[in-house]
């Protein structure tokens, strides 16, 4: 009787919903961790807001504020993100 050899082991799936504050720093703290990792977010840029009103009245550059999301992850090994407008079902 043949014994069945386990395959390897699929790595747990982890989906991060936003990719505010939270999102990106849970992001980056599972970046080496053996997890697939899925960051999904309405928007392909992270804005700090607190600036926003320092853009309107020309004293900032908008680049000073908004980062692409796909740069501010370049160095994580993360899987997205996947940036798609929800539409309800």
């Amino acid at each position: 009787m043949a014994t069945e050899q386990p395959g390897p082991a699929k790595p747990h799936r982890v989906v991060i919903v936003g990719a505010g504050f939270g999102g990106l720093e849970a992001t980056l703290g599972l970046a080496g961790a053996p997890v697939q990792i899925t960051l999904v977010d309405r928007r392909n840029h992270h804005l700090f807001q607190p600036l926003l009103y320092q853009v309107a009245t020309a004293s900032l550059a908008t680049s000073e504020i908004a980062w692409p999301i796909r740069y501010l992850l370049r160095d994580c090994c993360a899987t997205g993100p996947r940036s798609r407008p929800c539409s309800p079902r």
